[in-house]
């Protein structure tokens, strides 16, 4: 019993001197910052990586975002499946590091599809 009432008095000295501090000061939760992170935009999209900026954007689109178009093809950058349209242009997606994509535009496979849900000339050439 005497517990109680000493937990009861503490926690009415904590409430008292909570209120004596500034209310900015109070907040339990402090919100986190922004991570600091790689900005680009994927499929018309904006995204934000916040892991290691050495991966390579093949890995990112597969195992980060779940775009699977891209394909793994070789190990010397031969095939071509994981190429992807990167500001208009061809790019070879497990050649690129994240790092080097700040505010690039990328666009996969998946990203090519119509509003109205039909494929394009491009597509059906992939299937």
């Amino acid at each position: 019993m005497c517990r109680k009432i000493e937990g009861r008095a503490a926690q009415r000295q904590r409430i008292q001197s909570r209120d004596a501090t500034p209310a900015a000061n109070r907040s339990r939760h402090h919100a986190e910052p922004i991570r600091p992170g790689i900005d680009l935009f994927v499929n018309g999209e904006p995204f934000r990586h916040t892991s290691d900026s050495a991966l390579p954007l093949l890995w990112c689109l597969r195992d980060v975002l779940r775009l699977t178009g891209c394909k793994y093809g070789c190990d010397n950058a031969t095939r071509g499946a994981y190429s992807v349209p990167m500001d208009g242009k061809l790019a070879r997606a497990c050649e690129l590091r994240m790092q080097n994509l700040k505010g690039r535009r990328v666009t996969t496979v998946e990203g090519l599809a119509k509003p109205d849900a039909r494929c394009t000339p491009l597509q059906h050439a992939m299937d």
